[in-house]
């Protein structure tokens, strides 16, 4: 997740900074959340998978 935070400041950066308009910025960001929303499900999928194994 450390990665989602260092993409999103990278962001928020270059909008500041007019590097790029900031309807860039939004759209960039949606992506890394899209992103974020993945590896979360993907992480929490992997700690229920877990549990229910030493359930059984």
């Amino acid at each position: 997740m450390r990665a989602v935070t260092t993409a999103l400041s990278c962001i928020a950066k270059a909008a500041a900074s007019g590097q790029i308009a900031p309807s860039e910025a939004q759209s960039l960001a949606a992506i890394v959340e899209a992103q974020r929303k993945a590896i979360e499900t993907g992480e929490i999928l992997e700690r229920l998978e877990a549990l229910e194994k030493a359930a059984k």
